[in-house]
């Protein structure tokens, strides 16, 4: 069997290696040695999103034991349904989750829930449209079913800037929404779409399995995955996010992807270190949510009335990085 090439490749963050990660990287008081370090004291709940490996980064630094160096222990139920999962935060049940944001404006919109970002954790979208081998052009594409997610959720944003890449809309193909990739994928794989919005590791699985993407969206302005909370619960939950924060590392997908091909993890590992790559410095981008408030705008008419600053919340970043009390 092929060596597992991942065992143990971690790129983290200075306060992990002592590592220059550049401008914009944070700094964290140095910790003590390991034979002196306490048993983890903070806990902190923090919904996953997605299966998809945009998300690893928290499983990451779990599963490196970053967590626990810095004295929280860190719980990462899944759950898909965003509205579910923010009603878990607002009643407190949860204390954050890792989510793009395209839900977080709605929510925030239509419900008035003031969630934010406290750090971002990649500034790039990793959508591919993924097609069969009889799908070679886009006039093939035309008429065919296509599997994405609910509407304005981030893989059917992903589906929206794929179809405007090659010259179409959604009325020129038909619109199936399972779900996100995980489902997305399973939709394709047993013939049910004739294509699928994925993202990796998926798209590497498909690939492998024969099928192709026909256009991806790597290149746009996109606030991807980050940790959202409610603006409120910040100064309560503020040690416990100053130890998370920093624990940020980059390390193995298979336990929580489920995927076990070396090769797909390898091309995963390497697709979100170059292509789409983690956000080292954990800041938002305010120009990824403008461009999402633009897509949401015809179905949440109310996003007109905010900006994307308003669904940042820098205190902890700006502490960390020693511009903040």
């Amino acid at each position: 069997m092929k060596q597992f090439w991942l065992a143990l490749t971690i790129v983290c963050f200075s306060v992990l290696t002592g590592c220059n990660t550049g401008a914009g990287s944070l700094s964290s008081p140095s910790r003590p040695a390991a034979s002196t370090i306490s048993p983890p004291q903070l806990k902190f709940s923090m919904v996953i999103a997605s299966l998809s490996g945009a998300f690893a980064i928290p499983w990451i630094a779990d599963a490196t034991g970053a967590f626990s160096r810095h004295g929280v222990s860190v719980s990462m139920p899944y759950m898909e349904q965003t509205n579910a999962a923010f009603a878990a935060m607002v009643a407190g049940d949860v204390d954050a989750m890792e989510v793009s944001a395209g839900p977080v404006i709605t929510a925030n919109v239509n419900g008035d829930l003031d969630l934010v970002y406290v750090a971002a954790i990649m500034n790039h979208p990793q959508f591919a449209l993924v097609v069969g081998p009889s799908v070679r052009t886009v006039e093939d594409l035309k008429g065919k079913t296509l599997a994405t997610d609910q509407p304005y959720q981030g893989p059917d944003y992903g589906m929206q800037v794929a179809l405007s890449k090659l010259g179409l809309t959604p009325t020129d193909a038909q619109l199936r929404r399972v779900g996100g990739p995980a489902l997305a994928w399973g939709a394709l794989k047993s013939n049910q779409v004739d294509g699928a919005i994925l993202a990796p590791p998926f798209t590497f699985t498909a690939e492998k399995a024969g099928y192709h993407a026909i256009v991806d969206i790597y290149d746009q302005p996109y606030q991807n995955v980050g940790i959202v909370m409610p603006r409120s619960r910040i100064d309560a939950l503020k040690p416990a996010l100053l130890a998370i924060l920093p624990a940020l590392a980059i390390k193995v997908l298979s336990e929580n992807t489920k995927e076990t091909d070396p090769e797909v993890l390898e091309k995963t590992y390497e697709f979100y270190k170059t292509q789409a790559p983690w956000e080292p410095s954990l800041e938002p981008t305010l120009e990824g949510i403008h461009g999402m408030m633009d897509f949401l705008a015809p179905g949440v008419p109310g996003v007109k009335n905010t900006t994307p600053e308003q669904y940042v919340d820098r205190r902890i970043l700006d502490v960390l990085s020693g511009s903040g009390a």
